[in-house]
C-alpha cells in the first residue's frame, strides 16, 4: 500500500514540476524580458501597483463579465455567510478526476478565509504578491 501511495505522490510531483516548467516557458515566450525562474526578481521588476490600477482592473472585469453568468470573484471573504447570489454551483469533481489545469497554486490565498486573513496588498497587477496571507 505504501509503495502505491509513494508512486502516486511521485507522479503528482512530476506533473507539478512539468506544469511549472511549461508555465515558465509560456510566460517567457510571451514576454522574453521576464525572468520567471526567480519570483523575487519578478516582484522587483513589477513592484506593487496603486489602488487606481486595481480599481481600473476591477471595473474592466465587471464590464467584461456583465450578463455572462459569472462575474468578478475577488476580493471575497469565504468565511462570510452573507450574500445575495442565488446561483447554486455543483461540487468539484473528485480529486482523481482533476488535473493540474483544474488546480492552481499561489503564494497567498486568492480569497480571505480560514488562516488567510491578512490582506497581502495590491501585488504587481498581474496576480503576484496579492491576496491574503
Amino acid at each position: 500500500m505504501n509503495k502505491i501511495r509513494s508512486a502516486r505522490i511521485a507522479i503528482v510531483l512530476a506533473l507539478i514540476s512539468t506544469q511549472i516548467g511549461v508555465s515558465k516557458a509560456i510566460a517567457e515566450s510571451l514576454d522574453p524580458s521576464l525572468d520567471v525562474s526567480d519570483k523575487d526578481a519578478h516582484s522587483s521588476v513589477h513592484g506593487p501597483v496603486s489602488d487606481q490600477v486595481i480599481a481600473e482592473q476591477r471595473q474592466n472585469l465587471a464590464k467584461n463579465t456583465a450578463g455572462k453568468g459569472f462575474g468578478p470573484q475577488a476580493p471575497r471573504d469565504i468565511d462570510s455567510a452573507t450574500g445575495s447570489n442565488s446561483i447554486a454551483f455543483n461540487a468539484a469533481p473528485a480529486y482523481s478526476q482533476m488535473n493540474l489545469c483544474n488546480i492552481h497554486f499561489h503564494k497567498n490565498a486568492e480569497h480571505k478565509g480560514g488562516e488567510f486573513t491578512k490582506y497581502a496588498g495590491n501585488g504587481d497587477g498581474h496576480g503576484y504578491l496579492s491576496g491574503y496571507q
